[in-house]
């Protein structure tokens, strides 16, 4: 199989990457404010925002790896010698700034009124497995 490669397309990827990027950190601006303008977290999630916190972490991981470690991109190009790596910058700045801010809405967890709501224990052990 052989890898076609075209500027245009080249082009259009990075900017749809970027749009990306701007539209889902967006998606995470309004929780936040909502969070401070109430100074309350009461009806969040806090499971959902453990699970989202390692799943960042994860993702993160793995784009920083595939773009900024040679030993893993080596070891993907001994597997796939016709593969190109898909990921692209504005997919790791998208999982840091993902991760920043869920790290941030947890913070306000801590600071703001949260009506008695803590993670599960369900959560706690799985996060616990995964970590």
């Amino acid at each position: 199989m052989a890898v076609i490669h075209s500027r245009p397309v080249e082009t259009v990827n990075v900017v749809l990457g970027w749009l990306c990027f701007a539209s889902w950190s967006i998606s995470f601006y309004p929780q936040v404010w909502k969070n401070w303008k109430r100074k309350s977290v009461i009806g969040l999630s806090f499971d959902f925002l453990g699970y989202n916190l390692l799943g960042w972490i994860c993702y993160s991981m793995f784009n920083a790896a595939l773009l900024w470690y040679p030993a893993v991109i080596h070891e993907y190009h001994l597997k796939y010698p016709h593969g190109v790596i898909s990921v692209q910058l504005s997919d790791a700045c998208f999982s840091f700034h993902a991760f920043l801010l869920t790290g941030f809405t947890i913070l306000q967890c801590f600071l703001y009124e949260r009506g008695g709501q803590t993670l599960s224990s369900v959560c706690w052990t799985l996060l616990a497995l995964f970590v």
